[in-house]
């Protein structure tokens, strides 16, 4: 049986319950390779940033996802993306053929990605299928990376 190719964009949601449990019931249903692509998105607080603790940001946030989804059963690559979260998956779909597409967001209360329309925008340039998953409401429990904390901070 061919392995399934599945495309994971997330960022401060990668490492939550919800993510870990649409991984594993990809596992559970055959062969599959996850990769996680996080987009350097810029940090939510201040008004300055730059490029280097973004992505220095994304790296760990994509590293500690990469760890918890290891343990779903499905081998995971990585993928750090462009700052513009519909611009990495392009660039990642140039790249790679994928057999489904997950993107996985806050609440949409919350979620600057659903603000943008990002999984409908995604579905209309591809043919690949589109999953889209949610954190639960409880933003802030144990299912969301919290922000890195600079040094200045």
């Amino acid at each position: 049986m061919r392995a399934r190719h599945i495309l994971l964009v997330a960022d401060r949601t990668a490492c939550g319950e919800h993510v870990r449990t649409t991984i594993e019931d990809r596992a559970k249903e055959g062969p599959c390779q996850v990769t996680l692509l996080v987009p350097a998105a810029r940090p939510r607080r201040g008004w300055t940033w730059d490029e280097q603790t973004a992505r220095g940001e994304a790296r760990r946030r994509m590293e500690a996802a990469r760890a918890m989804l290891r343990r779903s059963g499905a081998a995971v690559g990585t993928v750090l993306g462009d700052f513009n979260a519909l611009d990495a998956i392009r660039d990642e779909l140039r790249r790679r053929h994928y057999d489904e597409i997950i993107i996985s967001t806050f609440p949409a209360r919350l979620s600057r990605w659903l603000k943008q329309d990002l999984p409908t925008r995604v579905a209309a340039e591809t043919e690949t299928p589109v999953t889209h998953v949610a954190a639960t409401d409880g933003v802030g429990g144990s299912d969301i990376m919290p922000p890195a904390r600079s040094a200045a901070a």
